[in-house]
C-alpha cells in the first residue's frame, strides 16, 4: 500500500534535518491514535520496520542548515506491503488531518490531503532503480557501539548490502529468507552523499542502479525500502526499468 501525505508549511523553510520532523510527526500521530496502543510496535526496539518513506520538496537552496523553499510545501510518500502496518499509520495520520503543528523557528505545519499512490509492481528478474531517497548500508559493532558505513564505491559494500537484506528478511513474516538466493547489486549512474540526522553525518549512495534477483525480493524492496534506516528516510526507490539485463 502506498500513500502520499501533503503538507502546507506556514513558511517556505524547512530544517535540513527534516527526517526528524517526519518521524516527530509518526510519533505524535501513533501517540494519539488509538490511545497509544501501537506505538510501541514501531517505537521500541530496535527491530526493522515493515514501511519505508520519502520526502520530495519544491525547488529549494540550502542557507544555514535549511531548505530556503520556492513554496511553502512539503510531500511525505509511505510504503509498505504490509496490510496492517499500513492501516494503522494511515488512520493515525488522518487523526491528525488540518491539526496545526509547531516546527523550530516559529513555523507549523499542517496535513492537508492524504491521497492513495500508485502500486509498484515487479515481475521481472532485473530491475533499473533510482533512490528517491540515500542508501544506507550500516555495519553496526554491538560490542564497540560503533557504526561503520559503506558507500556504493566502498571494498564490501555489496555484501553487506546482501548481509542487510537477508536479516531483514529473515525477520519479516511472510517472506521466505530463500530470496536472497542471485541477488546482485550494480552502480549504473551513482554519486556518494552526505545526510545530516540526529546530529550525524551520514555517509550514503544515491542515483541509478541496478538490482538482479528473484521477482518477489525485488517487489519486496521496490516496495519496502532497500538497506538500514529504511524507516527514517533511507532506501527508498523508484522502479524506472524491468527487464534489463
Amino acid at each position: 500500500m502506498k500513500y502520499q501525505l501533503h503538507f502546507q508549511l506556514d513558511k517556505p523553510v524547512l530544517t535540513v534535518n527534516y527526517r526528524r520532523t517526519v518521524l516527530s510527526f509518526i510519533k505524535k500521530a501513533l501517540t494519539e491514535y488509538a490511545s497509544g496502543q501501537y506505538y510501541d510496535e514501531f517505537f521500541h526496539g530496535s527491530g526493522s520496520k515493515p514501511y519505508c518513506f520519502a520526502v520530495c520538496l519544491p525547488p529549494a537552496q540550502v542557507r544555514n542548515n535549511q531548505f530556503d523553499l520556492q513554496e511553502p510545501w512539503i510531500d511525505v510518500n509511505f510504503s509498505s506491503l504490509d496490510v496492517k502496518t499500513s492501516l494503522i499509520l494511515y488512520n493515525a495520520f488522518t487523526g491528525l488531518k488540518f491539526r496545526l503543528l509547531p516546527l523550530d523557528d516559529h513555523n507549523s505545519m499542517k496535513l492537508t490531503r492524504i491521497r492513495a499512490a500508485k502500486e509498484t509492481i515487479v515481475r521481472q528478474s532485473c530491475i533499473i532503480g533510482k533512490l528517491s531517497m540515500p542508501l544506507c548500508v550500516r555495519l553496526h559493532d554491538p560490542e564497540q557501539n560503533k557504526d561503520q558505513y559503506f558507500t556504493f564505491t566502498d571494498l564490501g559494500f555489496e555484501q553487506q548490502l546482501k548481509c542487510i537484506i537477508e536479516a531483514q528478511l529473515k525477520l519479516r513474516q511472510g517472506v521466505d529468507p530463500n530470496w536472497i538466493a542471485g541477488f546482485s547489486f550494480a552502480p549504473v549512474q551513482m554519486k556518494k552523499s552526505f545526510t545530516k540526522h540526529y546530529g550525524q553525518l551520514i555517509p550514503g549512495s544515491l542515483g541509478i542502479f541496478r538490482l538482479c534477483g528473484q521477482p518477489e525480493l525485488l517487489n519486496y524492496l521496490a516496495n519496502e525500502g532497500m538497506g538500514s534506516r529504511r524507516s527514517a528516510g533511507f532506501g527508498t526507490f523508484d522502479v524506472i526499468g524491468q527487464g534489463e539485463a
